[in-house]
């Protein structure tokens, strides 16, 4: 007998790909940062004694102000803790979400994963952030080809997230009537 699981769609189109410092970013508007730390902890192999909670602080904190850093809004939280749930996992998870909450970030937006498997002898976690940055404002109808726009606006002094501008102006151009017909912005 042949296969019978459906063959899944391709992709429509490729994703656009871009990389600022340690960031990666999606289509210009979704905004990813991870960061990882290794032995510091409370466990009796970590090189660096700490707690629970100053761990998992420290590895949000970094993902979590790079995403801010770079304008987008955080919206999720993915933690990989390399220890057990009890006690030490609880531990981090709840300064996880309590940093997160601190952010904007719902407890619903923050998952992740405890290693129960097996005996942890060293600290390990991985964190990711997901932040959403809608095209910088671009759509907004604020900003002009000729790069002007209203003064303090992030786009004006920090041109992110990148998009193809000759594009966006031109789609913006043809918005624009649209907006106006019906008394909304560009955005709308």
């Amino acid at each position: 007998m042949g296969d019978t699981r459906p063959v899944p769609e391709p992709l429509p189109r490729a994703l656009a790909i871009q990389r600022i410092r340690d960031l990666l970013i999606l289509d210009g508007t979704l905004v990813i940062a991870s960061d990882s730390v290794g032995g510091i902890g409370p466990k009796p192999a970590d090189t660096v004694p700490a707690s629970a909670q100053t761990v998992a602080h420290f590895a949000l904190r970094v993902p979590l102000l790079e995403v801010i850093c770079s304008g987008a809004q955080p919206i999720a939280v993915i933690n990989d803790l390399c220890v057990e749930l009890e006690p030490t996992g609880r531990r981090m998870i709840k300064e996880i979400l309590r940093l997160a909450g601190e952010a904007g970030i719902s407890p619903d937006a923050v998952t992740g994963s405890t290693e129960d498997n097996v005996v942890a002898r060293a600290t390990g976690v991985g964190v990711t952030v997901l932040g959403r940055s809608p095209a910088g404002g671009l759509l907004s109808g604020k900003f002009s080809a000729d790069g002007t726009g209203p003064a303090g606006a992030r786009r004006a002094t920090f041109d992110f997230p990148v998009v193809d501008k000759p594009r966006a102006f031109r789609c913006i151009d043809v918005m624009r009537p649209i907006a106006e017909r019906h008394q909304v912005s560009v955005a709308r």
